[in-house]
């Protein structure tokens, strides 16, 4: 069997390990979104985004494939007043996406469903940054079927350290859990602060 002497085979493994690790941070997709680009065409979270949701105490979720579409199922056993409260079932906007839209009224579309099991009657909404708290939560009631429910937020300060997009099924009875396509902000006018 042949081996390699320590002098040459340090240097071999070394290229090869170095290759690897060139050809692993070179794949992939690597541009970034302009802030002309998040302004035009706002941000969206749907399909792979959908993994990015983060959760409150109180609520669980899971990214589901139907008819070839993801959604991420979302269901609460307390509401958003009882215990720690927080954004929710979340999703955080990255720092270049709150340096782009702070400063701008936004609508945020939530295209959403309550579940085939156990399905909500309705579900509250919010977009939290500086200004914006607990009480800025909205409710909608939902329909079996998917489709959209739109808030806007004129928040009333133009420097935003966080951001987050809130959702909260109902919790009162056994039927909390409610179904999110897709969550979209849209760009609106500056806004007066």
């Amino acid at each position: 069997m042949f081996s390699l002497p320590d002098w040459a085979f340090y240097p071999i493994a070394s290229l090869l390990v170095g290759g690897m690790i060139f050809g692993a941070l070179s794949g992939g997709d690597t541009t970034t979104r302009t802030p002309e680009d998040i302004l035009e065409n706002g941000v969206v979270y749907d399909d792979v985004m959908l993994n990015s949701i983060t959760l409150g105490n109180g609520l669980n979720a899971n990214v589901m494939i139907e008819n070839d579409q993801e959604f991420v199922r979302i269901d609460a056993v307390r509401g958003p007043f009882d215990g720690p409260q927080s954004a929710g079932a979340f999703f955080t906007l990255s720092p270049q996406e709150i340096e782009t839209l702070q400063g701008h009224a936004i609508q945020v579309t939530y295209n959403i469903r309550s579940s085939p099991e156990n399905g909500a009657t309705n579900a509250n909404f919010s977009f939290f940054v500086p200004g914006i708290g607990q009480s800025s939560w909205q409710n909608t009631s939902l329909t079996p079927q998917f489709s959209e429910f739109s808030i806007i937020i004129a928040p009333p300060s133009c420097e935003w350290d966080w951001g987050f997009i809130g959702i909260w099924p109902n919790w009162a009875t056994n039927a909390n859990s409610v179904d999110v396509q897709s969550v979209k902000i849209e760009v609106l006018e500056s806004a007066e602060c």
